[in-house]
C-alpha cells in the first residue's frame, strides 16, 4: 500500500509539480528538471565552473557563460567538424548540438598517453527518450573523402550512470589515428538518428493465412520437367 500510495515530488519547492507513486519516484528524481544540478563542463570533467543551479537551466547557464568553449549549434546531415589532435598534450572539446528539438552534449578529448582520441555524446532529458537515438560517428581525411571510418553507438542520459556513460564512449586508437590524422587535425563528421522501430507482425494462423493461387504447368514446364529427369526421359 505504502508503495502505490501518491508521493509529490522531493524537488516541488524548487517547481516541480509532478505527483508519482511512491515506487516510481526514484526514476523521476533522477530526470527532474528541478533537481540541483552542476554545470555540464564541470559534469564531465572538461573545464571548472562553479556554478550550481536547476537542471532545467543548465544549458541556458553554458550558452551565456561558456559560448567560447564551444558554441550550441543546429545539427545538420551535412556538418563536418575538425578536431585538434596533439602526441604531448591532452585537447578538449565540447558542443551542444540541437537535433530534432532536443539538446544533446558532445564532447572529445584527446589523450596523448593511450594516443588515442575519445568521443562520447549524451541527452539532457529522459532515459527513454535517448534510447530512440543512435550518434553516428565518421571519420575521413580531406585528400580522400572516400577513406573513412564510421562508428555507430547508443545515446545515453544524462540521468544516466556517468561512468555508463564514459565506457560506452567511441575510442578512436592510434592505429586509426595514423591514417587520419592530417596537420594534427581529425576531420569527422557526426550524425544523430532516430531508431527505426518495425512494428512487429503476427504470423498468420493456418486458418487465417491467405494461400497463393496454385500455378498452372503447362506443357512446356512438363517437357523441361522431363528432360531435367533422367528417370522421366522417353
Amino acid at each position: 500500500m505504502v508503495q502505490n500510495t501518491s508521493v509529490v515530488c522531493k524537488f516541488s519547492e524548487n517547481g516541480c509539480t509532478w505527483n508519482f507513486k511512491a515506487k516510481d519516484m526514484a526514476n523521476h528524481l533522477e530526470e527532474c528538471n528541478f533537481a540541483p544540478y552542476n554545470c555540464v563542463g564541470r559534469k564531465l570533467n572538461m573545464f571548472l565552473c562553479s556554478w550550481k543551479g536547476l537542471k532545467k537551466d543548465a544549458i541556458e547557464h553554458f550558452k551565456e557563460s561558456h559560448s567560447n568553449f564551444g558554441n550550441c549549434f543546429p545539427f545538420t546531415h551535412k556538418s563536418f567538424f575538425k578536431i585538434n589532435f596533439s602526441n604531448k598534450i591532452n585537447l578538449k572539446g565540447f558542443h551542444l548540438i540541437n537535433a530534432f528539438n532536443k539538446d544533446f552534449c558532445f564532447c572529445c578529448q584527446s589523450d596523448s598517453t593511450k594516443k588515442e582520441v575519445n568521443v562520447m555524446i549524451y541527452l539532457m532529458g529522459r532515459k527513454t527518450t535517448a534510447k530512440k537515438y543512435l550518434l553516428s560517428f565518421e571519420i575521413y581525411t580531406t585528400e580522400n573523402y572516400f577513406k573513412k571510418v564510421t562508428f555507430v553507438q547508443p545515446i545515453f542520459s544524462d540521468a544516466d550512470d556517468e561512468d555508463e556513460i564514459k565506457s560506452n564512449g567511441i575510442n578512436v586508437s592510434e592505429n586509426i589515428l595514423k591514417q587520419f590524422v592530417v596537420d594534427d587535425k581529425l576531420h569527422y563528421r557526426l550524425r544523430i538518428v532516430k531508431k527505426e522501430f518495425k512494428p512487429r507482425t503476427e504470423s498468420a494462423s493456418s486458418e487465417n493465412e491467405v494461400r497463393k493461387p496454385e500455378r498452372k504447368q503447362g506443357k512446356n514446364f512438363e517437357m523441361a520437367k522431363k528432360m531435367n529427369n533422367p528417370f522421366l526421359r522417353g
